[in-house]
């Protein structure tokens, strides 16, 4: 079966590639979030903008607060308009998984720039608030 073992060569590649500084942009989602309300009660498109902007966020760079999203780039991102877009961010932060940090402009090249709350804001140097464990309905 050389087709098969070609295939196990091939996943230990990428597997080695995710350990990198280079590594393939990809989210972490602990198993533990499954379990608590705001993950529970999180939108389809809110579930997928979260992954979207994990898979932004780059430890190494130090960009969380500089993560930047648009309303039109949410949309975008989750394959739906720049008004469900806005549904998705404001669910996002009212559940507390991501807070403001830079408010942005009406214009495009200005968006608002925004910290993951499950790890530390490398703007402010504050610690993880892990706001969206603490979130009840």
């Amino acid at each position: 079966m050389p087709g098969r073992r070609a295939s196990k060569a091939r996943l230990s590649r990428i597997m080695a590639i995710a350990t990198k500084r280079t590594d393939r942009p990809h989210a972490r989602i602990y198993q533990a979030w499954f379990k608590l309300p705001a993950w529970r009660t999180l939108s389809g498109n809110a579930a997928k903008l979260l992954c979207a902007m994990l898979a932004e966020f780059r430890p190494l760079d130090c960009n969380n607060g500089r993560l930047a999203w648009s309303d039109k780039r949410a949309g975008d991102a989750i394959g739906m308009s720049e008004t469900s877009g806005r549904r998705a961010l404001e669910e996002l932060e009212v559940k507390g998984w991501i807070a403001v940090h830079g408010m942005g402009k009406m214009r495009r090249d200005k968006p608002t720039t925004y910290a993951l709350s499950c790890y530390p804001n490398d703007e402010t140097g504050e610690p993880a608030t892990m706001a969206f464990a603490h979130w009840r309905p």
